[in-house]
C-alpha cells in the first residue's frame, strides 16, 4: 500500500504478504469510509474479494476472525510508528544503509534487484536523493551499481553507515 504526495512522489506505507490482509482495507471496510492510499501488485497473487457486509457479519459472528483482525491492526500500527519515527528521526543515509541490509538479508546471492525508485518510495524521499546516496556509497567501496541491481561489496562499510558512519 502507497500514498501519492501532492508533488507525485510516493511513500510505501506496508507490504502484504501471503496469509495477510490489509489492515487499511479491513479498516476502511468496518468504518464504511473510502479507502485514502492504493495498492500496487509486485509479484502474481491470489486473493478473495469479499463484500463488505459479508465481512462485517463474518467479523460480528467469527471470534477467531475478531482476533486475526485485532492483532494485524495492532502489528500494522507497530509498524507505521516505526515508520513514521524512521521519517522524522532518522538520517536518510542510515536508513538507506540499512534497508539494503535488510534486503541483503533476505537475498542469498548479495543483491539488491530493485529500482532506486522503488527503494526511494519504500523510504519516502525522492528517487534522486536514493542515487545520490547509492552513488556515495559506491564510493566508499560499500556496493556496486550496475543497472537495475545493487551489488554488496563490503559488508561492514555498509554496517558502520547504517549505524551512523559518515558517507
Amino acid at each position: 500500500m502507497f500514498k501519492l504526495g501532492e508533488g507525485g512522489q510516493e511513500i510505501t506505507l506496508y507490504h502484504v504478504g501471503a496469509g495477510e490482509a490489509c489492515p487499511l482495507n479491513v479498516s476502511c471496510i468496518l468504518s464504511d469510509r473510502p479507502v485514502p492510499a492504493m495498492a500496487r501488485v509486485e509479484e502474481a497473487v491470489e486473493a478473495i474479494v469479499v463484500p463488505a457486509a459479508t465481512f462485517r457479519a463474518w467479523i460480528a459472528d467469527h471470534e477467531s476472525l475478531r482476533t486475526f483482525v485485532f492483532q494485524m491492526f495492532s502489528s500494522r500500527l507497530t509498524e507505521v510508528m516505526s515508520l513514521v519515527e524512521e521519517i522524522a528521526f532518522r538520517r536518510m543515509d542510515r536508513r538507506l544503509a540499512r534497508r539494503l541490509l535488510d534486503h541483503l538479508d533476505d537475498e542469498s546471492n548479495g543483491s539488491v534487484d530493485r529500482t532506486h525508485a522503488d527503494i526511494a518510495a519504500d523510504l519516502g524521499t525522492a528517487r534522486e536523493v536514493v542515487s545520490r546516496l547509492l552513488k556515495e556509497f559506491e564510493r566508499l567501496g560499500a556496493v556496486q551499481l550496475t543497472r537495475g541491481h545493487i551489488l554488496l561489496q563490503n559488508r561492514a562499510t555498509l554496517r558502520g553507515l547504517a549505524a551512523g558512519g559518515t558517507p
